[in-house]
């Protein structure tokens, strides 16, 4: 079993926990609303935290 990577780990919990498709090609992965911004914008955002992915995923996932 090889170790995850960071980005492995943040898309594996981003599909238990998402609720919407984000838009971008970069990031093609079920995440919750209203966390990314940018290039990492859900469809169906309607407010912004400004957060970016990396930065969501520490906060929510204890991803380091």
């Amino acid at each position: 079993m090889k170790q995850l990577t960071k980005r492995e780990k943040v898309q594996k919990l981003a599909i238990e926990k998402g609720s919407c498709l984000c838009s971008s090609p970069s990031f093609p992965f079920k995440c919750p609303c209203n966390v990314f911004r940018k290039t990492y914008k859900c469809h169906c955002a309607g407010d912004d935290t400004g957060m970016t992915q990396e930065e969501w995923a520490e906060d929510n996932l204890s991803i380091k």
